[in-house]
């Protein structure tokens, strides 16, 4: 599957989900003072709509993939500069997985667990596509590599998978209603962009002599 691919089936599965559920009917609770708006009462943090909860559940699982291909790189890439970039993404990613699941919790909504997802979300490993390959195996694809040729292939691969977590992230910003989930799909996106251009810094200089 290309990148293209995963972009229409990651956004099929989130714009079927776009609808309000019971508990969403009453907007968030905030408190005006002066010209600004205070922070979202505790009973807010509690109001979602469906793409809110696809959204996490999807991220949940497409962060542990990025963890555990980072979690490669860290240990077993050549070049400094990309083992530190691993470094990097399971920093800013597991903790990113805790907060969604946490509001998975809140939410009354179920939250994936361990590498392989939890079943009855119907979020997968198996279901998440990297550059035509699932994440089990883009993981065994990186395994039979090494040296530069491992560096480079990391590089392809965590490209194409935060090309896929943009394509999550716009819709959440489209079309999601839980102020804290919309915020951190703006995170995403904006921190995953400058890797992506930061990733494809690196493969060419790879390519260099």
């Amino acid at each position: 599957m290309t990148t293209l691919g995963v972009a229409v089936g990651v956004a099929l599965a989130l714009t079927a989900c776009g609808s309000t559920s019971s508990s969403t009917s009453v907007p968030p609770i905030v408190q005006m003072t002066g010209n600004s708006v205070a922070e979202p009462t505790p009973m807010s943090t509690s109001i979602h709509n469906s793409t809110d909860t696809q959204f996490s559940q999807m991220m949940i699982v497409h962060h542990q993939g990025a963890v555990q291909m980072a979690q490669q790189a860290a240990d077993r890439a050549v070049t400094y500069e990309i083992r530190a970039l691993g470094k990097r993404i399971v920093a800013d990613q597991a903790p990113e997985i805790e907060l969604m699941s946490g509001w998975l919790t809140t939410w009354g909504e179920s939250a994936p667990s361990g590498l392989d997802g939890a079943r009855d979300t119907g979020m997968t490993h198996s279901s998440m596509q990297v550059d035509g390959m699932d994440q089990s195996a883009a993981t065994a694809n990186l395994n039979l590599r090494s040296g530069k040729d491992f560096d480079r292939q990391f590089l392809t691969l965590m490209i194409a998978h935060h090309q896929s977590a943009l394509d999550m992230a716009k819709i959440e910003q489209a079309r999601g209603l839980n102020a804290d989930a919309v915020k951190l799909s703006g995170n995403i996106a904006t921190s995953q962009t400058a890797e992506m251009d930061e990733m494809r810094s690196m493969i060419d200089r790879l390519a260099r002599p």
